[in-house]
C-alpha cells in the first residue's frame, strides 16, 4: 500500500479513536478534509468516499447521543449528500476519460434526478437539424438567385448592343433630322447607353461571390490604380491617399469597391476641382477606411439606404449612375466580414467608413 492510501487510513482510524467532545477532536476533524480533497483529485474516489462516510457516521453517533432525532436525520442528509456527489464526480471523470480517448461527443449521461432530460436533448438535436437544413436550402436558393441575375444581366446585354448600335446608324444615316423625331432618337440613344452601364454594374454585382482564398494585398498599389483611372475621366480631381497598409482580402473586389466610392466623392460634387481623400485608422481586430470628399452631401435619414441596390438620391439629369456602385461596396465588406456606414454627411462633404478585420481567414473560419 503506497503512502498516500497510508496518510488516508491514519486520518480515518485517528477521527474515530478521537473524543469528539474536545476542541482538539474538532481540529482533527477539519483535517480530514484535506487527505479526502487529496483522494478526489488523484481519482482515488472509493477511498475518499470510505472516508466521508467514517466522518459523517462519526459525528452522527454524536449527535445522536445529544439529540437523537437531530442527529440521525442531520447524519443520513449527509450520507445522501456524500453519495450524489461522489456519483457526480464519478460520472464526470468517465466522460473525461472518454473524451481523453477521442470521443469529443461523450456527454455526462442524464441521471434519473431529470428524467425529461432526453427529451430535451432530442428536442435540442431535431431543431438543430432543421436549422441546418434552412440554412443549406437557403444557400441554394441564393446561389439560384446569382446565377438567374447573371444569366438575365448578360443576355439583355445583346438586345441592348443592337439598340444602340442601329440608333447610331440611324442617326448617321439622318443628319438632318430635326424636331420631335430627332428628339426620340436622341432618347433612344441615351436610353441605351444607360441600360449598357446598368447591366454592366448588375453583371458585376452578381458576380461577387465568397468563392476565394484571402490574400496578402498592398493597399497602397491597388488604391494608386484606383486613383488613376479615376483622375483618367477627371484630371481636375484631386486625390489623396494616406501611407496604407497590407490587408488580407481580394483584389478584384476591393478594387472594385473603393473605385465606387472615390469615384462617388468625385462625381457627385459641384466643385471645379473635386477632393477626395482616403485615411485609414486601426485598432487591435479592425482596419477602418475613410472615403472624404468635399461632394454635395445626403440626408441623414438616407444613411442606411444608400447602400440598398437600385437606389439613387438625386435626378439622373444631374448625375450619372445606376444606383448599384454602393450596393457592391457593401456586399464586398459583407463577404469580407467587415462593414460600411455613412459616418458623416454635411452639405460640404461626406465621409464613408470602410471596416475590415485584419484577421480575415479567421473570421471566414467561424
Amino acid at each position: 500500500m503506497d503512502t498516500k492510501r497510508l496518510a488516508l487510513l491514519a486520518s480515518v482510524a485517528l477521527l474515530v479513536m478521537l473524543d469528539w467532545a474536545t476542541p482538539s477532536a474538532w481540529a482533527a476533524g477539519a483535517l480530514l478534509a484535506i487527505p479526502v480533497l487529496i483522494a478526489l483529485l488523484q481519482s482515488e474516489i472509493r477511498l475518499g468516499a470510505a472516508i466521508i462516510a467514517v466522518a459523517i457516521g462519526s459525528i452522527g453517533l454524536k449527535l445522536i447521543a445529544t439529540d437523537p432525532l437531530g442527529g440521525s436525520q442531520i447524519a443520513s442528509a449527509a450520507v445522501q449528500i456524500t453519495v450524489i456527489l461522489l456519483a457526480a464526480v464519478a460520472s464526470l471523470r468517465s466522460t473525461a476519460h472518454n473524451m481523453r480517448a477521442g470521443d469529443l461527443l461523450s456527454r455526462v449521461n442524464p441521471s434519473r434526478e431529470h428524467p425529461g432530460h432526453e427529451a430535451h436533448m432530442a428536442a435540442l438535436e431535431a431543431h438543430h437539424h432543421t436549422i441546418e437544413q434552412q440554412i443549406t436550402s437557403l444557400k441554394l436558393s441564393n446561389r439560384e438567385l446569382d446565377r438567374f441575375a447573371y444569366i438575365a444581366a448578360h443576355d439583355l446585354q445583346e438586345p441592348l448592343r443592337t439598340v444602340s448600335s442601329f440608333s447610331n446608324l440611324l442617326a448617321d444615316a439622318l443628319p438632318d433630322l430635326t424636331g420631335e423625331p430627332a428628339q426620340f432618337l436622341e432618347l433612344i440613344q441615351s436610353n441605351a447607353v444607360r441600360g449598357e452601364g446598368l447591366v454592366k454594374d448588375l453583371l458585376a454585382y452578381a458576380r461577387l461571390n465568397g468563392d476565394w482564398q484571402p490574400e496578402w494585398l498592398d493597399l497602397n498599389t491597388l488604391l494608386q490604380e484606383v486613383s488613376c483611372t479615376i483622375r483618367k475621366d477627371n484630371t481636375k480631381a484631386v486625390i489623396t491617399l494616406a501611407d496604407m497598409p497590407r490587408i488580407l482580402g481580394n483584389a478584384g473586389q476591393l478594387r472594385q469597391a473603393f473605385t465606387h466610392l472615390v469615384d462617388n466623392g468625385v462625381k457627385f460634387n459641384k466643385h471645379d476641382r473635386p477632393r477626395v481623400d482616403v485615411g485609414v485608422e486601426e485598432d487591435d481586430q479592425h482596419w477602418r477606411f475613410n472615403v472624404k470628399d468635399n461632394g454635395i452631401g445626403m440626408d441623414v435619414t438616407m444613411h442606411e439606404r444608400i447602400f440598398e441596390i437600385f437606389t439613387r438620391l438625386n435626378n439622373r439629369d444631374d448625375f450619372a449612375g445606376t444606383g448599384i456602385g454602393l450596393a457592391i461596396c457593401r456586399r464586398v465588406m459583407d463577404l469580407h466580414h467587415g462593414a460600411i456606414a455613412v459616418t458623416q454627411s454635411t452639405p460640404q462633404g461626406s465621409v464613408v467608413t470602410c471596416t475590415l478585420p485584419k484577421n480575415i481567414a479567421a473570421t471566414r473560419d467561424r
